[in-house]
């Protein structure tokens, strides 16, 4: 096993307050430890009317299949320091936690992409295949310029992602005790029905669509 960074790389994460939708120095720290391992780093940056301007990072290294992702975010919710045991920027270490806004949700995934990624190409020097990470800045808030447009951005290229790893917390009792294999979605879609409206008391002379 090579020498690891994640814990340093999360605190550094920790310590940017990426507040939603600022998390450009958070993607910054993304950008420059992919680059030191040999990833080429796209910034993409994508609007919609009504919505702020989002910055995202596309990592990749390698070619061809099978093309194995990374998806994430380091964008977080605010924090109000009164209601912390801790500063939620300063990425303390206490008791063998790491604590801070984002440690969780979910800049230490984030930075174990980068450490894991890391060690497996110092150890597999001629992969055959592509690695990838895919980091956004827009997940906490609107959702509208980050996964969303990263991915159409990806079909437009046509690069295809084989596998994916999400990073999100999916612990129910100890942090890690599981790997889930699937995600709900969500679908939004409008219904029509045509009936005949009466009294309750006449149901002959409607016509419940219900």
């Amino acid at each position: 096993m090579t020498n690891s960074n994640e814990i340093e790389i999360a605190q550094r994460l920790i310590r940017c307050k990426s507040i939603a939708p600022n998390a450009n120095n958070a993607l910054k720290i993304v950008e420059k430890e992919c680059k030191k391992i040999g990833f080429k780093c796209t910034k993409l940056k994508f609007s919609e009317k009504g919505y702020d301007t989002i910055s995202n990072v596309y990592a990749e290294i390698g070619h061809g299949k099978p093309h194995f992702s990374f998806a994430g975010h380091v964008d977080v919710v605010p924090a109000n320091k009164n209601e912390w045991l801790v500063d939620p920027f300063k990425g303390i270490i206490k008791n063998n936690y790491l604590w801070g806004r984002g440690a969780v949700d979910m800049k230490s995934a984030v930075a174990c992409f980068i450490s894991a990624s890391k060690n497996y190409l110092e150890e597999n020097k001629n992969f055959k295949g592509k690695i990838s990470l895919l980091i956004t800045g827009d997940e906490e808030q609107y959702a509208k310029n980050g996964t969303i447009k990263v991915l159409k951005w990806l079909k437009k290229k046509r690069i295809k992602i084989n596998n994916c790893l999400v990073g999100e917390p999916t612990n129910l009792n100890v942090l890690g005790d599981q790997i889930k294999i699937g995600r709900r979605g969500g679908y939004n879609g409008v219904v029509t029905v045509y009936g005949k409206e009466g009294h309750s008391a006449w149901p002959n002379r409607t016509k419940n669509p219900v």
